[in-house]
């Protein structure tokens, strides 16, 4: 029963996290200490992320918002042009407009670059060629991670793979490619661990510190690109390009399963927050379900690792549309979390 509240009071603190995980206008930037905490700064900040404290002093003011990112006294916003993140430099800026294929591809290539970035990181210590960024970022947070020969493996295939689709969806697009946004793959993983154990932890959680903590990084980010990619390929107008990115669906799927399965290597495990590698993953399962939808399988159920995430009676995999998507990388809102400053190109909100 400990179990259970302990896991039911993390769920409501990384709920909270999603609301609470941005600014409460394109007036403030959102930033992390090195500790994982999370502040707004006074647009334009120019230098935000990584400060030991929740200290806007380089940006030449001291008006902070600590924590909760709300500041105090301000009224809730309406969602306004306002929530638009501002476009980095190279970002054409959003316009009105229909959907076009190329939109969608953009969409993706936000998501590309998160994962190429993290996996790039994790196998190789560094992070993607400034000639597949198209200038963008920055990077927040990546580092080598530590690990076996079998976890060193996967990671370099999965990078490979990752890597491999922001070139092709670059050279897709072309000129029309959105730069890399800015990503946070260190300190937002610290700042869902904090909330998930209610505490500060000491150290930090990361994903890179060895086998165990690199695969259930890599397991937030799997399902969630299986869905993103189901919910875009009836979306494209182009029957092609709807079969690229169903072949790029299938990719997804097949890193999505092996996480899966090598985390089941662990799930009995007791990690040093008290509860077991499993009870983390589902506990992921439920953080990714509360801001996407529902549309999850847990990693264990009925005493048995789930090594897919499938609909039940047809076992189809499930599909998000991009708000969904958006909510899971933001943390609850347009900008937050892995996109500090939110997505590149025209699909960037909920």
């Amino acid at each position: 029963m400990a179990r259970v509240a302990l896991f039911a009071a993390a769920v409501a603190a990384l709920v909270a996290l999603a609301a609470a995980q941005s600014c409460p206008s394109a007036d403030f930037t959102g930033c992390y200490t090195s500790t994982g905490t999370f502040f707004c700064c006074p647009t334009p900040a120019t230098s935000c992320s990584g400060l030991s404290t929740p200290d806007c002093v380089a940006t030449g003011t001291s008006n902070v918002v600590a924590g909760a990112g709300v500041v105090p006294g301000a009224p809730t916003p309406m969602p306004t042009a306002t929530d638009t993140p501002a476009p980095t430099a190279g970002t054409p800026a959003p316009t009105a407009g229909p959907i076009t294929d190329a939109d969608i591809l953009n969409f993706a290539l936000n998501l590309e670059y998160l994962e190429g970035e993290f996996y790039s990181w994790a196998a190789f210590g560094k992070g993607l060629e400034s000639s597949l960024t198209g200038g963008g970022g920055p990077v927040i947070g990546g580092q080598k991670a530590s690990l076996s020969a079998d976890a060193q493996a996967y990671a370099e295939q999965i990078a490979i793979d990752e890597i491999n689709h922001v070139k092709f969806l670059r050279t897709a697009l072309g000129d029309a490619a959105v730069p890399e946004p800015a990503i946070d793959i260190g300190p937002a993983f610290a700042v869902a661990a904090n909330a998930a154990a209610n505490a500060t932890l000491d150290p930090p959680f990361s994903p890179y510190t060895d086998d165990v903590t690199f695969l259930l990084g890599a397991f937030i980010f799997e399902d969630v690109g299986v869905t993103a990619y189901g919910g875009a390929v009836p979306l494209f107008s182009d029957k092609n390009v709807a079969g690229v990115a169903a072949r790029i669906l299938g990719v997804e799927a097949y890193h999505a399963g092996a996480v899966r399965a090598e985390l089941a290597e662990f799930v009995s495990v007791v990690t040093g927050y008290g509860v077991t590698v499993g009870d983390i993953g589902n506990l992921i399962v439920a953080l990714r379900a509360a801001l996407g939808g529902g549309k999850e399988t847990p990693l264990v159920a009925d005493g048995f690792t789930q090594l897919r995430a499938v609909t039940e009676g047809d076992s189809l995999t499930y599909v998000r549309t991009t708000s969904e998507v958006i909510s899971i990388v933001c943390a609850g809102g347009n900008k937050g979390l892995f996109f500090p400053n939110g997505l590149n190109g025209k699909i960037n909100m909920m």
